[in-house]
């Protein structure tokens, strides 16, 4: 017969081998008062973020906002490997709205030519000898906004603008960058924030990891695969050797947004189909 009991629990980390009796004893120890934390409970949603969860703006790529409704206001993630498709269809966006500022934090990137494109400020981030630490850098981004006051903001790349090297930035630092953003931009225009992915197989994922889901109000998520064989093909619409780009919102906090897959089409302008 099995006696065990909650008591007997071993437990493991910075307390391995306390017993559930000494694991109540310290922490019978650790004072709160609860007149220091009940002010957490939030009691109701702010106009502003009201207001914020029910705007949407329309990019004029027509299939596009057929599937999204709309970019939210505050910060959209475009996430994936490279290549998939999240810089072109960004300025694509950029280069239909009345205003936008792109932020491009690396020399080869390729920003839209104000020459040919007199609505979109492209702003450049990518000399690393005075890229700022990314609470400085979001500050900047605020100040650019309300001194220049943008229909859309794209940065091209989140890893890249928050870090203060060469280097992207790592982990931890661009959780806390993507939720400081995420809370200070919510009642703004619209910021396409360009994320990478990190890791292989089935530890790949958004740089910045669950943290970046976390910190925006919209995750569009792009990749794609080649075909390889003729039922890729007749379900691809490609052909074999060729590539499939697939899209797919991951999230939309207001719930509007279909979360099916669409193949990708961009021939000078983009379609969408329905996987």
């Amino acid at each position: 017969m099995n006696n065990w009991k909650p008591q007997d629990r071993k437990y493991f980390g910075p307390y391995q081998g306390k017993s559930h009796s000494e694991m109540k004893e310290i922490y019978s120890n650790i004072k709160v008062d609860w007149n220091s934390i009940k002010h957490r409970i939030k009691k109701s949603f702010s106009e502003e973020e009201i207001n914020a969860r029910k705007r949407r703006y329309l990019t004029g790529i027509q299939e596009f906002d057929n599937i999204t409704k709309g970019l939210p206001s505050g910060v959209t993630v475009f996430i994936g490997a490279e290549g998939t498709g999240k810089s072109l269809l960004a300025r694509n966006i950029a280069v239909k709205s009345k205003k936008a500022l792109y932020f491009y934090c690396e020399s080869i990137l390729d920003p839209p030519d104000p020459q040919i494109h007199p609505n979109v400020i492209p702003i450049d981030y990518s000399n690393p000898a005075y890229i700022p630490e990314y609470r400085k850098a979001i500050k900047q981004l605020l100040l650019f906004i309300e001194h220049l006051n943008p229909e859309l903001v794209v940065i091209d790349s989140i890893t890249k603008f928050f870090s203060v090297s060469k280097q992207a930035l790592p982990e931890s630092p661009l959780r806390f960058a993507m939720n400081d953003l995420h809370s200070l931009a919510i009642d703004l225009c619209p910021i396409i924030c360009i994320c990478e992915e990190r890791g292989e197989g089935y530890n790949r994922g958004a740089a910045g990891g669950k943290g970046v889901l976390h910190s925006c109000n919209m995750e569009i998520c792009f990749y794609k695969t080649f075909i390889e064989s003729e039922s890729q093909s007749l379900k691809y619409q490609r052909n074999i050797n060729d590539v499939a780009y697939i899209m797919y919102v991951n999230k939309d906090k207001s719930g509007l947004s279909s979360l099916r897959k669409y193949l990708i089409f961009y021939n000078g302008d983009y379609s969408f189909k329905q996987l």
